[in-house]
């Protein structure tokens, strides 16, 4: 397999694995939230209220060039 590269040059900014822990939290509040609504008969929440994508501990993907070998092994 040494001539296996990445088909996509693209990486996570921070050296955090997962996007996980963060995720899990944001959907707990946002449950919570849901099931306080639906008992006292208010309106369902929007998700991007209970959601920041930005706060979780990777900061997204960045794009590397085409051509440098050592950021496009796997």
């Amino acid at each position: 397999m040494s001539r296996s590269r990445k088909k996509s040059p693209a990486g996570g900014i921070t050296t955090s694995p997962s996007d996980k822990p963060g995720k899990v939290v944001a959907h707990r509040k946002t449950r919570r939230r849901v099931r306080v609504a639906l008992t006292s008969g208010d309106d369902l929440p929007d998700r991007k209220q209970t959601e920041n994508p930005y706060a979780y501990p990777k900061d997204g993907k960045r794009w590397y060039g085409k051509d440098d070998p050592v950021l496009r092994r796997k």
